[in-house]
């Protein structure tokens, strides 16, 4: 793939050399390929990605970047995909910046800890009086900064591991994994699920539901011990098998029993998410708002669109950039405010 990588400066991006034209004609190819982005049409969302960074988009090269990086659609490219998020960087892109140091954070070598610095000092020099990089991105870079560089992620998870922190256990095997150091990675999520450390409980479970004999006995009790470690993503699939179970037996009833069957259904999951959304576990904040959005839009209930509104700004502020576009909406709309 080609891209124009011409260096643009701060100042291009804050608008006083592109042109209008060029402006919009990038950002509606940008916003276009989120959305398909979102919907998982990745083929799709990539063509126009490329469109987009050819014609300047720094954004749009930070999630080139990050499907080189995770091997999304696009082959698994470490190496390429840190340019591209890197590029992002160089261009003033708040977002690249604190994606490459959360991949330093997560134990990405390729990244030095002089670039995670420097990306970190140049976000911290954003304008705080600019609503989204003031109210999250900001603060972030300088509290990082404050942290230190002085050990890199390994040296510090190594002892919180001599602490007795068993969840470092678990960041030591993903790191290794992320380098693809498959061997040393494997040791470490032996060592966190002897320890019972709950995403490691968890991950054995799902690589268990992929064989064609698994033994469901195991893989419901893996799931619940990951649920009373406090594993938000193991307590979203309680809450589906729950829903799925009462949906199963609805289709059996009839009449009244097959509605209540229905809204046991609906609670179930929604009383399981909401014990997600309180872990903090990222995925689940935005299917809580849609949620909460769609029961409101049903029934005009003021109190559900605010849980909407609070859902939607939970995530965006963990980082969901889906909710950011809905968070939008809201404002603009008055909902939940």
């Amino acid at each position: 793939m080609k891209f124009n990588t011409d260096y643009k400066s701060k100042e291009y991006y804050d608008g006083i050399y592109a042109t209008i034209d060029e402006q919009n004609a990038s950002h509606k190819l940008f916003m276009e390929a989120v959305s398909l982005y979102v919907a998982k049409k990745r083929k799709e969302a990539l063509e126009l990605f490329i469109q987009s960074a050819n014609l300047g988009h720094r954004e749009a090269f930070l999630y080139i970047g990050i499907m080189y990086v995770m091997g999304i659609y696009l082959p698994k490219d470490i190496k390429t995909g840190l340019e591209y998020i890197k590029h992002s960087a160089r261009q003033y892109s708040p977002y690249a910046c604190v994606e490459l140091t959360l991949l330093y954070d997560d134990g990405y070598t390729a990244i030095s800890v002089d670039e995670a610095r420097h990306f970190l000092e140049l976000l911290s020099n954003f304008d705080e009086s600019n609503e989204e990089l003031g109210g999250l991105f900001v603060p972030y870079a300088r509290k990082r900064l404050l942290e230190g560089f002085d050990k890199t992620p390994y040296q510090l998870a190594e002892e919180d591991v001599e602490q007795g922190n068993i969840d470092a256990l678990f960041s030591l095997y993903t790191m290794y994994k992320n380098n693809d150091q498959n061997d040393i990675a494997l040791n470490y999520l032996k060592l966190a699920y002897d320890n019972k450390q709950k995403d490691a409980l968890l991950l054995v479970a799902k690589q268990m539901m992929k064989k064609s004999n698994a033994d469901t006995g195991t893989i419901n009790r893996l799931v619940r011990m990951a649920v009373k470690r406090g594993n938000g993503e193991a307590m979203m699939i309680m809450g589906q098998n729950a829903y799925d179970t009462a949906m199963k037996q609805a289709e059996r009833a009839v009449g009244s029993q097959k509605i209540a069957l229905q809204e046991k259904a609906v609670k179930s999951r929604l009383k399981w998410f909401l014990m997600a959304g309180g872990t903090d576990y990222k995925p689940v904040m935005k299917i809580l708002a849609d949620e909460f959005f769609d029961m409101a839009t049903s029934d005009n209930n003021k109190d559900s669109y605010r849980k909407a509104y609070e859902w939607y700004l939970r995530g965006y502020r963990n980082g969901d950039k889906a909710c950011l576009e809905r968070l939008a909406y809201c404002c603009l709309n008055g909902i939940g405010t």
